[in-house]
């Protein structure tokens, strides 16, 4: 009978040792996935929140592309208005040389007008961070030879006429500048402060510094270095990797 216990009991127990191994085995293995699962969840909810950042800075881009364009727009409109407004202007300018009407304008009026723009051109020539273009420069320079040609005929009211195109052409291109209207791709700062420097490189002058979310514009590059433009106007050197 005691042999019959003893044999009983060498065939049970390694069946009990097996099936405990193994049950202990299924909870690890349980324990092991969730382990995983919530790794995995964790990386693509951190996936998820970078996206919806890059979301946000595209979104802010194309919003600021949105807004300046509506600009853009408004100040054509304005021009577009201006240029009929001229025409009608030199009709009756006609109109009035025809029926030999009498000039209101002196040439003192006349020599202080073309002086108001002249100082005004002078100083956005020799701004060299935001150069006027050519084709501006070619407008005002025609329009201040043809008000000195006025002068010399003694014709003080064409002569005034000319110099406020001229001032008013001077004028857009002012607003054009101040909306940083340039050719160039549109960027956006992707850190916390971004240097805007004076030269490209670390080594120079640090004369502004940009918020995360700033949009600019790209107006060059030089190496790691880009060269940008801020809304208002203000240029500068900022490292290509603070850009998106």
């Amino acid at each position: 009978m005691l042999c019959l216990c003893i044999l009983l009991l060498q065939t049970f127990l390694p069946g009990c040792q097996w099936a405990s191994t193994r049950s202990g085995g299924r909870g690890s293995d349980s324990l092991y996935v969730g382990a995983a699962d919530y790794d995995a969840m964790v990386a693509e909810n951190k996936d998820l929140k970078a996206r919806a950042k890059s979301l946000d800075l595209d979104l802010a881009k194309l919003q600021a592309e949105n807004d300046r364009q509506k600009q853009i727009n408004a100040i054509l409109e304005e021009e577009s208005g201006q240029i009929r407004a001229d025409l009608r202007r030199v009709e009756k300018q006609f109109i009035r040389f025809e029926e030999r009407f009498q000039l209101k304008e002196t040439k003192a009026s006349a020599v202080a007008a073309v002086a108001e723009v002249q100082i005004l051109y002078d100083n956005m020539r020799s701004d060299q961070t935001m150069p006027l273009d050519s084709l501006t420069m070619v407008e005002v320079d025609h329009q201040l030879f043809t008000s000195d040609e006025m002068m010399r005929g003694r014709n003080y009211d064409a002569a005034v006429y000319y110099a406020r195109r001229a001032m008013r052409t001077l004028n857009q291109q002012e607003r054009r500048r101040n909306l940083a209207i340039v050719d160039g791709d549109a960027r956006i700062i992707v850190v916390s402060k971004a240097n805007m420097r004076k030269g490209p490189g670390a080594d120079f002058e640090v004369i502004g510094k940009l918020d995360y979310g700033t949009v600019i514009v790209q107006l060059g590059i030089d190496n790691d270095w880009c060269r940008v433009r801020t809304k208002s106007g203000v240029a500068g050197w900022v490292h290509i990797s603070l850009l998106r």
